[in-house]
């Protein structure tokens, strides 16, 4: 007879953590008098950039947690997302993606590319989430490699209201 056997674990709730970022993004910037407009695009690059941390990153030594921090320095945005990483295709894919859209004089059509494949093969997965932040959110993107850490910045000129 065959003992009964159980695993469990016990995770922090990812979601409300990163709900929680997005919060306090969404504060600070309200209170530097960004635009509406960059605060929502502000809110996609966060959670587009934590969400692929989460996802793809894994804990080593050379960076262990995912790190996000964001600072707004006169007029420019710049957030900074760091995790560890193995390295393999799918991260020369990502930085291949990147140069790729860097170099694009006409990155609507990447991105209308990219949702034409989507819609043909839905199950190799979006990867969607780059081409939101440099088209739909208007930021650059950088990528840099130190080790096993990696860290994606994304950066963006935005207007402030004063009152």
């Amino acid at each position: 007879m065959e003992k009964k056997m159980e695993v469990r674990f016990t995770i922090k709730p990812v979601w409300d953590t990163l709900s929680q970022i997005r919060d306090d993004i969404q504060k600070f910037l309200q209170v530097k008098n960004v635009d509406e407009d960059v605060m929502e695009k502000a809110d996609v690059v966060c959670l587009e950039l934590l969400e692929n941390a989460v996802k793809y990153g894994i804990g080593t030594p050379d960076s262990p947690d995912v790190n996000i921090s964001f600072k707004l320095e006169e007029n420019m945005l710049v957030f900074y997302v760091s995790n560890g990483v193995r390295q393999n295709d799918n991260l020369q894919f990502l930085f291949d993606l990147i140069d790729k859209i860097n170099s694009s004089d006409d990155v609507e059509a990447l991105y209308l590319e990219r949702l034409q494949e989507i819609a043909k093969n839905p199950k190799n997965g979006s990867q969607l989430g780059v081409y939101r932040i440099v088209y739909e959110s208007e930021f650059s993107l950088k990528y840099n490699l130190e080790g096993t850490k990696l860290t994606l910045e994304a950066r963006k000129t935005v207007e402030r209201k004063f009152i």
